[in-house]
């Protein structure tokens, strides 16, 4: 058997109780002692102070937090996770919740688990972001994956972070597309082909910016999408790509309504 097949089967064998538990809608509490099971298959200990469930984080002299589950190697925090309800739908204020938690915790990576598994990633420069997503099926695709990136004798940050940085790349890269896209099909496109053209003649060629822009205002571009045989189905398959990188990503939170939520519980 494959390590592949192997990691497949833990997944199985984590997710199964979730899922009979979704069946019956079940409460939180009794659903977090099911999620603690499933990271005790793992390999993570609760003796070994490992899996900390509900540790109060002090804010203040009057306020605190209370992470569902946080994960300790070592007794260093590396990851965070929110639970909800089987049936429950992310909300803004669930993720702000989770992102708060992460960041008193110095961790950069949160999970959400409640109708389904997300990874959320957050490296102080970037928005808090939904980086990858996961149906809690036993024969979900990416079972394996769960379990490469979170069993105890596999997780490590580094590679966790490369993974999490590329899909970033990724998820901006695929909207920045779909941005030109639509600009390409506002006004025939002249307004975004002229900022193209006036950013190579000034910021490439050096030309005098005032020159330019009098220039570029003599003419009208017009963007033609060619009109070859194959060109319906390329044109389908390229905006299948482009979303189907942003698909996991829900939501991003803006980095200051983050830090406004945050300042309010210090």
């Amino acid at each position: 058997m494959t390590s592949h097949e192997k990691n497949q089967n833990r997944w199985r064998e984590f997710c199964y109780d979730l899922i009979e538990a979704a069946k019956a809608d079940i409460l939180e509490d009794p659903y977090q002692d099911l999620i603690e099971q499933g990271l005790r298959v793992l390999n993570w200990s609760k003796p070994k102070g490992e899996i900390c469930p509900k540790e109060r984080i002090k804010i203040g002299s009057h306020n605190k937090l209370e992470p569902d589950i946080t994960l300790k190697i070592n007794e260093r925090s590396v990851l965070v996770i929110e639970v909800k309800r089987p049936r429950n739908k992310l909300n803004e204020d669930q993720i702000l919740q989770l992102v708060s938690y992460m960041r008193q915790r110095r961790v950069p990576f949160g999970l959400y688990i409640g109708d389904r598994i997300a990874l959320f990633y957050d490296d102080s420069t970037n928005e808090p972001t939904e980086v990858w997503s996961l149906n809690i099926d036993s024969e979900a695709d990416e079972g394996w994956r769960f379990v490469d990136f979170f069993a105890r004798g596999s997780f490590n940050e580094e590679r966790l972070d490369i993974f999490c940085k590329e899909r970033m790349n990724e998820i901006h890269t695929s909207m920045g597309l779909r941005d030109i896209t639509g600009k390409l099909s506002e006004d025939g496109g002249d307004a975004i082909l002229k900022e193209m053209v006036e950013h190579y003649l000034v910021g490439t060629k050096r030309y005098d910016s005032g020159l330019v822009t009098k220039l570029l205002n003599r003419y009208k571009f017009i963007a033609q999408p060619l009109e070859q045989k194959g060109d319906e189905d390329d044109n389908a398959d390229i905006e299948n790509e482009i979303g189907a990188a942003t698909d996991v990503t829900i939501r991003s939170i803006p980095l200051m309504v983050a830090r406004t939520i945050l300042a309010r519980t210090e």
